[in-house]
């Protein structure tokens, strides 16, 4: 065995180990060996991270192979609730738009001697990805199928496959099964398949209509769904009626008129 110090009384190790000391004289020799054992904690908690709505979050590591006392606190608060019989670990769930600083504090003694050592980590948690529309979902020829838009989010729409829009709102071509993703800044997503249907927008025809002097001209619409509602303008006023329902409507000119027009709603809303 090759000594690492020679002729000096005291020396300084770095290392855990079992060392002795041999202390030789003309005749004998004696030595008196020591374990050194280090209990200084050592561990990390990792990087700061971003995390998602929802998530389960556990943090910790293994158990250090001596009595130990493990605190725990977050946001500056000591948690008194942690897993009986594994207080070196801490798990909780993401609530949306929150940031938690936590920091474990690990204290070991032996022998008398107490060793202490602390990491902190910051998890910072965003929005929840939001879609507002059901699963069910049906628009008017023409018209938008929109997403409650939201800043923090981007939006994709697709039909058996191809993206059709990346806006929060477009115009569906046809009907369908559409899935749409959302994801947010901090790439936490949320998918829905959405069934579309697209409702015909109701056929309205009017013909021109001549009388004779002093007779008054009656329009007519007719045979649309129970519950339609129907509006006329009046062109030498420049009025709308008040609406009415049923299935048809009339409008009664009492003088010349050069425009006359019928707003039909249906009870789809078209």
């Amino acid at each position: 065995i090759t000594p690492f110090e020679e002729g000096v009384a005291e020396v300084h190790v770095t290392n855990p180990g079992t060392y002795w000391v041999l202390i030789p004289n003309s005749s004998c020799q004696s030595s008196d060996p020591v374990t050194i054992d280090y209990i200084i904690p050592n561990f990390d908690l990792g990087d700061d991270f971003t995390a998602c709505p929802g998530d389960l979050i556990d943090l910790g590591g293994d158990e250090l192979p001596y009595h130990a006392d493990y605190t725990w606190t977050v946001n500056g608060t000591e948690v008194t609730e942690v897993t009986e019989g594994d207080p070196w670990s801490h798990s909780f769930t993401a609530a949306e738009n929150s940031s938690y600083i936590i920091r474990l504090t690990v204290a070991a003694e032996l022998y008398g001697i107490v060793c202490e050592h602390s990491d902190e980590i910051e998890i910072t948690v965003g929005p929840e990805p939001f879609i507002s529309l059901s699963e069910i979902e049906a628009v008017c020829a023409g018209s938008e199928l929109v997403a409650e838009y939201r800043d923090y989010q981007s939006y994709e729409w697709t039909l058996d496959g191809t993206v059709v829009s990346t806006e929060n709102s477009f115009v569906p071509e046809k009907a369908g099964l559409y899935t749409l993703v959302v994801r947010t800044t901090d790439g936490c997503g949320a998918t829905k398949d959405i069934q579309v249907s697209i409702h015909d927008l109701p056929e309205v025809t009017l013909d021109e209509l001549m009388d004779c002097v002093g007779e008054n001209g009656v329009f007519q619409v007719s045979s649309f769904p129970a519950g339609s509602s129907f509006r006329w303008y009046n062109g030498n006023t420049e009025t709308w009626s008040a609406p009415t329902t049923g299935i048809g409507s009339t409008f009664t000119a009492t003088e010349p008129m050069e425009l006359i027009v019928v707003e039909v709603t249906d009870n789809n809303g078209c």
